[in-house]
This record gives structure tokens, C-alpha cells and sequence, in this order.
């Protein structure tokens, strides 16, 4: 099986790459000792849990990338003022709505498989 930057590689934008990489290898260890006799269960189980929320980096990644590369003037004032917003608003220090992403807790979602 495939993890880290060889199976979902992202850009740089939300600084997930090492994270996912360490996040793929506790839920992969968790799997296998979860299926030790079928390790073609423990790969499913793996997959199961790792692709949606590194299908969700990536795109978050790339969204802020975009975001914060707009070249027009009004562009990046919109998304400053989106950013002042929603740190002040939302609830979310980063400003970027990524509060729940960076809440993640790996041992939690590797006991509830």
C-alpha cells in the first residue's frame, strides 16, 4: 500500500503533507493490529479510513493555494476581509475555516473502525 506524499501528494498550503504521511502510518499500524489475521481486511480498513480525509487536504490545499495566488487587486481584498471575517466570526484562529480539519484526533479515528 501506498502513504504520505507517494499515495496523496499536496501542496503546501494548509502545511498537511508530513502530517497526513504520520497520520497514514498510525491508522495503518492500528489496522493491522486490528486484522492481524487478514492483512487484505487491514489494507481495506486503512483505505477506508485514510481516503476521504486525505482527499480532503489535498482539495483544501489546493483551494488555499488558489486563494491566496489571486492577482487581482479586489480578489485579495475580498479574501482579506473573508479572512479578518471569519477569524473574528467564526471561531477559527487560522481565518481559513480549517478549525474541525486541524481538530482531527488519529487515535480517536483508529479506535472507532
Amino acid at each position: 500500500t501506498l502513504l504520505g506524499d507517494a499515495a496523496h501528494p499536496m501542496p503546501p498550503f494548509i502545511g498537511q503533507g508530513g502530517c497526513m504521511a504520520i497520520e497514514d502510518g498510525y491508522i495503518l499500524a492500528a489496522m493491522i493490529s486490528q486484522h492481524a489475521d487478514d492483512l487484505g481486511q487491514a489494507l481495506r480498513s486503512y483505505e477506508r479510513h485514510r481516503v476521504p480525509r486525505t482527499t480532503s487536504a489535498v482539495l483544501q490545499a489546493r483551494a488555499r493555494g488558489e486563494e491566496m495566488h489571486v492577482t487581482s487587486i479586489w480578489a485579495r481584498m475580498k479574501r482579506h476581509v473573508g479572512i479578518a471575517l471569519r477569524k473574528k466570526l467564526g471561531g477559527d484562529r487560522t481565518g481559513m475555516n480549517l478549525k474541525a480539519f486541524y481538530d482531527y484526533d488519529v487515535v480517536e479515528a483508529a479506535r472507532t473502525s
